[in-house]
């Protein structure tokens, strides 16, 4: 009887340690696929008074975000977007508009909640508050011609320059080179076309955007030419009066792991979407055509040998 009540005691305490191990993989698992969002009581208040939140975006600006042909809201914010509503508990509505411009003037008028993924700047800042970037690119200059700008905007003063109005880059390249004339876009899309017709020298956009709508439209005669000390460090907006949606905002972002936003930028960017620059396209030249040497000088070798 001792060694059966042994061997129950064994079996018990071998099944609550397999139990065990499973609950906290699975915990562990839960933990790393959706981290949780701890609200305060006014916070979760607010969201359950509220019932939905509104963002508005930019319609044509991918692929950070964008409305598709459906009028439905893609695009990299977009994605972080359903994550923090699934994690928030709370759905968002979407105030569609027809450009950025308006987008701002949207935001400005109080009229929505949030702006998804955009840049600070002092003139954004008198009608937002910002959460800490989650999402980070390089501004680059992308031409025709085969030729690479060592100091990127300095080396282009007399030639005119696309840009999208009211994009951040738009307005720091005008705070450092005043001179510069531009040729303002509605999209990056249009810029692009414009410097296809050759109506600009170059264009200033991100390098992850510029490469996406090049693949997409099979520009390949559009390369990276130079670039600039500019960058994207995006973030959420959040309407000025609202402390505890910022709270709340910024709650949501600390909460996105490096591999979810990892996994939302792969699925819209690749590495083999970026566009050779003209100084990549050199090197490959030269790298190609020393290989063709070396190759043509042992076909030579063996011949002479035979």
């Amino acid at each position: 009887m001792r060694t059966s009540t042994l061997d129950h005691k064994t079996m018990l305490a071998s099944l609550t340690t397999v139990a065990l191990i499973v609950v906290l993989t699975f915990v562990d698992i839960a933990m790393a696929v959706a981290p949780s969002i701890e609200l305060t009581s006014e916070e979760q208040a607010y969201l359950d008074k509220k019932g939905e939140l509104t963002l508005a975006a930019d319609p044509v600006w991918p692929p950070y975000e964008f409305l598709d042909a459906k009028g439905e809201y893609k695009g990299i914010g977009a994605d972080i977007i359903a994550l923090l509503s699934k994690r928030l508990g709370v759905p968002f509505s979407v105030i569609r508009t027809k450009s950025w411009v308006e987008t701002l003037a949207v935001a400005k008028a109080g009229t929505c909640d949030i702006l998804p993924i955009l840049n600070t700047t002092p003139e954004r800042a008198r009608f937002l508050d910002f959460t800490s970037p989650y999402f980070h690119s390089q501004i680059v200059l992308i031409g025709k011609e085969d030729v690479w700008l060592e100091n990127g905007l300095s080396d282009i003063p007399s030639q005119v320059i696309a840009v999208v109005d009211g994009h951040k880059s738009q307005e720091l390249m005008h705070q450092d080179h005043p001179g510069i004339a531009t040729y303002k876009a509605q999209s990056t899309m249009e810029a692009l076309i414009a410097l296809d017709k050759d109506k600009a020298y170059a264009l200033l956009a991100s390098l992850e955007e510029a490469s996406y709508l090049i693949k997409e439209n099979q520009m390949s005669d559009l390369r990276v030419i130079g670039h600039t000390p500019y960058s994207n460090a995006l973030r959420i907006g959040v309407r000025k009066d609202d402390a505890i949606l910022l709270s709340i905002m910024q709650k949501g972002i600390e909460s996105l792991t490096k591999t979810e936003i990892e996994d939302i930028r792969h699925k819209w960017i690749t590495e083999d979407d970026h566009p050779l620059s003209s100084e990549d396209s050199r090197l490959l030249i030269m790298v190609t055509g020393i290989l063709a040497a070396l190759i043509a000088g042992i076909l030579l070798f063996r011949k002479s040998r035979n």
